[in-house]
């Protein structure tokens, strides 16, 4: 893969790999978006609808493509040749690469204007941290070395101040989430014995699929069971 491109996929695998709760990905459901409310009897459940690619990878949709490769063009021109440089010359790695990158693009429209673009600043120089590092390795004097170090600490203080503002943001989504999830026990307790209730019925409505099921599984097995033959009567001896 170009150098480019690698490099951006990787500064996209560090965005969406958190140490951390402050530095998890966001736009992701809530737990009190993720579980139903307390006397509905429904099960919380995945609230993606995108169509999946083989081994659970995203395949994407030409408007989805569209919509990734118009975002490389006018904000990454120079990994957006590469890209297209891979639809020509490997068409299963282009649609991987832009696998890689939609979950990127999605969470911006997501985001805040001001956390997005720290989400992107992360990103960058994520990518010219890594470009710097080749070239500090590959530099072959002590005044290149010291010239492109003060480069990546020029990088590594942006990158501080963009990772301090999506911090800062997930810090204040955490306690909305906390806020929720308290608001959630509280209606609990107030829905005691409607919860108790429905735990009871849910364990009777298990215990009766189960019974059917084996009964229809016993019902299956008598069905296939071979029947005895019946004896054969013996001719008549002929006179």
């Amino acid at each position: 893969m170009p150098l480019a491109a690698a490099a951006m996929l990787a500064g996209l695998a560090a965005l969406n790999r958190p140490s951390s709760a402050l530095s998890a990905p966001q736009g992701e459901a809530r737990p009190s978006d993720k579980k139903p409310p307390a006397g509905t009897g429904k099960r919380g459940g995945s609230d993606s609808d995108e169509p999946r690619g083989f081994r659970g990878s995203v395949k994407l949709t030409a408007e989805q493509q569209k919509e990734i490769l118009d975002y490389l063009k006018s904000r990454r021109p120079e990994i957006y040749e590469e890209v297209i440089a891979q639809r020509e010359k490997d068409p299963s790695r282009f649609k991987r690469t832009l696998a890689r990158i939609h979950p990127f693009i999605v969470r911006m429209r997501k985001l805040p204007e001001p956390v997005a673009q720290a989400y992107e600043a992360l990103q960058q120089t994520h990518v010219n941290l890594w470009r710097l590092a080749r070239d500090y390795n590959s530099a072959d004097s002590a005044d290149k070395k010291r010239d492109v170090e003060s480069r990546m600490l020029a990088q590594a203080r942006k990158k501080f101040e963009a990772e301090q503002l999506v911090r800062g943001h997930r810090l204040a989504d955490l306690e909305e989430q906390i806020r929720d999830l308290k608001a959630e026990l509280a209606q609990r307790a107030k829905d005691r014995e409607t919860v108790i209730k429905e735990t009871i019925d849910r364990f009777k409505r298990g215990a009766t699929r189960y019974k059917k099921g084996r009964d229809r599984s016993s019902a299956g097995e008598k069905s296939d069971r071979p029947r005895p033959s019946q004896p054969k009567k013996a001719d008549k001896p002929r006179d």
